[in-house]
């Protein structure tokens, strides 16, 4: 008579029938923010380029406010978007110094670039919260300066209460006080030909009255560097616009608007102009 022999497998912790759990696999290691890395993959390596971290994003391209937001959040890019008139018209993003791209290497005004063929400016900004780098489509000078807050020109922000101005503005650099008075600052797109993007400022105004110094208004403030020829196509728009008399018509709702436009050279065939609307 032959023995039997019985084997008996004993598994731990699982049913019968029911396969073990899968071992999950190996986390990866977590990246370590390399601040040179980032910064050459937003920036190009031509002065006033965009990098690689923006293909498929360009200046002056069809897209609304909504998706461009979202196409940079996506794509984990820490940068804000403009869209004017349904065109893409600026991005900034916090600029990390490296020692080996142009931001820094010295060019022929000081904190800006121009790049014809693409039609685009960068402008480099300093404030209290750091450095940035914004980049800005070049505008003809028939949407620089128009009667509608999709001009870089915002005439609507004469008549606009000092304290609301800096909600009406999409990309602010900074607010705070000069000699004791408050004005708000932003850098715009270009007008076509200029030599540097637009700054702007909308800043109070104040009178002595018995002694004492009284608010009374604000004015809008802008600053740009180029030829005569621009400044001649500036002093034409206006004309268009407002008239010989340089004074803003009471039909467009902001009569009694002083505008005044004057230009200093600053050399090699280049003028400092400011246009300023008074209220």
């Amino acid at each position: 008579m032959r023995s039997a022999l019985w084997l008996t497998v004993v598994v731990l912790g699982c049913d019968a029938g029911v396969p073990p759990p899968a071992i999950p696999p190996a986390r990866p290691a977590p990246k370590v923010f390399d601040a040179a890395v980032a910064t050459k993959s937003l920036i190009g390596k031509e002065p006033g380029t965009l990098g690689s971290a923006f293909d498929g994003l360009a200046l002056g391209q069809q897209i609304d406010q909504r998706a461009a937001t979202a196409w940079l959040k996506e794509r984990g890019i820490d940068a804000r978007a403009y869209v004017r008139d349904g065109r893409l018209a600026s991005i900034n993003f916090q600029y990390v110094a490296t020692q080996l791209d142009w931001v820094h290497a010295g060019h022929s005004f000081e904190e800006h670039w121009f790049v014809p063929a693409l039609h685009q400016h960068a402008t480099l900004q300093t404030t209290e919260q750091g450095e940035f780098l914004q980049f800005d489509l070049e505008l003809p000078v028939d949407r620089w300066i128009d009667a509608t807050v999709a001009s870089v020109v915002r005439l609507d922000l004469v008549k606009k209460p000092f304290d609301q101005v800096e909600d009406s503005v999409h990309l602010v650099t900074h607010s705070n006080y000069v000699d004791g008075r408050a004005h708000v600052s932003w850098v715009d797109s270009a007008l076509a030909g200029a030599a540097t993007a637009t700054d702007v400022s909308v800043r109070e105004l104040h009178t002595i009255d018995n002694g004492r110094d009284v608010l009374q208004s604000h004015d809008v403030h802008v600053e740009l560097e180029a030829t005569l020829e621009i400044y001649a196509a500036i002093e034409q728009r206006l004309g268009e616009l407002f008239g010989e008399s340089r004074r803003i018509p009471k039909g467009i709702g902001w009569g009694r608007t002083k505008v005044t436009l004057e230009h200093t050279p600053v050399g090699a065939g280049i003028e400092h102009i400011e246009l300023t609307l008074e209220r």
